[in-house]
C-alpha cells in the first residue's frame, strides 16, 4: 500500500504515525539525555559515538561521556555531554 494512503488511514483511525511506520521517536531533554524508541540495534558503541539502527535508517549521537544508562528491546536512553545528532 502506498505510503500517503497509510498516512490517511493512521490519521482516520487515530493511531500514531510512529506506531503504523515503525518510525524512532527521539525525546532530547537538555543537552544531556536523549531516549530513542523504536530503534532496532546498536551499531556502534563507545564515549565520544553511539549508532543506533532503525528501521530505515541510522540515529548517529557524538559528543563526550556518552553512556547508556537505559536499555530495553526497542528504547535505550543516552547520557553524556551530546553535541550533535545526526541521521545517516
Amino acid at each position: 500500500m502506498h505510503t500517503d494512503k497509510l498516512s490517511d488511514i493512521s490519521e482516520y483511525l487515530g493511531l500514531p504515525k510512529d506506531a503504523v511506520f515503525d518510525l524512532p521517536v527521539i525525546n532530547i531533554i537538555g543537552f544531556g539525555e536523549i531516549t530513542v524508541d523504536n530503534f532496532k540495534n546498536i551499531k556502534e558503541f563507545s564515549d565520544k559515538q553511539i549508532t543506533l539502527n532503525t528501521k530505515d535508517n541510522s540515529v548517529i549521537l557524538s559528543g563526550t561521556s556518552l553512556e547508556i544508562t537505559h536499555l530495553t528491546k526497542e528504547t535505550v536512553t543516552v547520557k553524556g555531554n551530546i553535541k550533535k545528532l545526526e541521521f545517516g
